[in-house]
């Protein structure tokens, strides 16, 4: 009876799909309601896992909180565009029931022609295919990938900053289970009446063990 209950639902639909799956526009809608037994807390890194926390709500008590999230993604091929839309409305009227959000405009480009696949089921882009990897001859998969990302953490009586997150990205995937990233990210960050920006580049290797 002291921990908070959660309510999650999410619907997708496919308006468009050629006959042959090649060319595909799916949308979603998700929600989220929490009852607030607990206290909250909303923060966010510059999309990278080491780097500082950039924004942060801190920690404070809210009646509720409900949540919209809106999706949509077109993939034709090797390309793929996708669009992400949250909007966070928090009861609380001690803070002046602030409203957070943010969202995200990601594009991606398979330059050995390869097609992510679409999982109808639960409505989700699946990883790279690999034709040929290079343990057979081959050359992998390359995929150049470029996203923007804003998140809005000010409002009401919290002052959470605003953060706004520019990516460009090169990945190559040797076989289904080992790729390696480069991706280059510019955040600027407005904060506490102060404006400023960071760079970073970050390499790394992945092994998928499924």
């Amino acid at each position: 009876d002291e921990s908070s209950s959660q309510f999650v639902g999410r619907v997708t639909g496919l308006p468009l799909m050629s006959e042959d799956e090649s060319n595909l526009f799916h949308i979603g809608l998700g929600i989220r309601y929490d009852n607030g037994e607990e206290p909250y807390r909303y923060l966010a890194r510059s999309e990278f896992n080491q780097s500082p926390v950039f924004v942060d709500a801190g920690e404070f008590n809210a009646d509720s909180t409900l949540t919209y999230d809106l999706e949509a993604t077109w993939r034709r091929g090797p390309y793929w565009l996708a669009a992400e839309i949250v909007r966070n409305e928090v009861s609380a009227p001690q803070l002046g029931d602030p409203v957070f959000g943010g969202y995200h405009l990601t594009g991606s480009w398979v330059l050995t022609g390869e097609m992510r696949p679409y999982n109808k089921r639960n409505g989700t882009m699946g990883p790279v295919p690999v034709s040929k990897s290079v343990y057979q001859g081959g050359r992998g998969a390359w995929e150049a990938t470029a996203r923007y990302s804003t998140l809005d953490l000010d409002d009401g009586a919290i002052s959470g900053g605003e953060m706004d997150v520019w990516s460009l990205g090169l990945n190559w995937y040797l076989s289904p289970i080992i790729a390696v990233n480069l991706n280059y990210r510019h955040t600027v960050l407005d904060r506490f009446g102060v404006k400023g920006h960071s760079d970073g580049i970050m390499a790394r290797v992945v092994l998928v063990l499924e």
